[in-house]
């Protein structure tokens, strides 16, 4: 049976007798047939846990190095697979922070896909006639845009909307300003 280690970080534990038998072999082709006995961890996706198995003589090491790697920002995640990979004897680990750093990934794409759904949400309440306005610049932008990188291509728009954000904003205080202003003036 599995047991919470850190709900936090979603991480479980358990033995290799609590796996079933599709399981295990679904784990030992993922990882080139190694011995289910080696087992360290793995993600269970339909539950977003990674496991770690219990029975693994470096379970203490493996929870404390997992707790501590999710924990990590990218630059040290980024020092920790540099240190790993070159020490050749250390196989298991890096495949350890394969898994984790693949978790972190899948997490982090739910989560920015969960924003967007929200984001979508509030621009599906916008009025289409703000674009309407701007739909003549962003198409000019497209045009001449030579750019050959999505993210580039992608830059303009979301430059010049942001602009006009702030213009809008300016001119919203400018007239909040104004009425004030007026009102002290009577």
């Amino acid at each position: 049976m599995y047991q919470m280690i850190n709900d936090k970080l979603r991480i479980m534990s358990c033995g290799i007798d609590d796996l079933s038998d599709k399981r295990k072999e679904v784990i030992v082709k993922v990882f080139n047939g190694d011995s289910i006995e080696a087992l360290s961890m793995f993600y269970d996706q339909e539950d977003d846990m990674i496991v770690l198995n219990y029975d693994n003589k470096n379970y203490e090491f493996i929870k404390s190095f997992a707790e501590n790697y999710l924990e990590m920002n990218r630059e040290h995640r980024g020092d920790v697979i540099q240190r790993i990979s070159n020490l050749k004897s250390q196989k298991h680990i890096l495949e350890m922070v394969n898994v984790l750093d693949s978790v972190y990934w899948i997490r982090k794409c739910k989560q920015e896909e969960e924003e967007a759904r929200k984001f979508q949400k509030i621009l599906k309440r916008q009025s289409v006639a703000a674009f309407g306005e701007a739909a003549p610049m962003l198409e000019a932008l497209r045009r001449v845009d030579t750019c050959e990188s999505e993210f580039f291509f992608d830059w303009n728009p979301f430059m010049f909307g942001y602009i006009q954000g702030v213009r809008s904003e300016r001119d919203r205080r400018k007239k909040a300003a104004l009425k004030k202003a007026g009102a002290l003036n009577e």
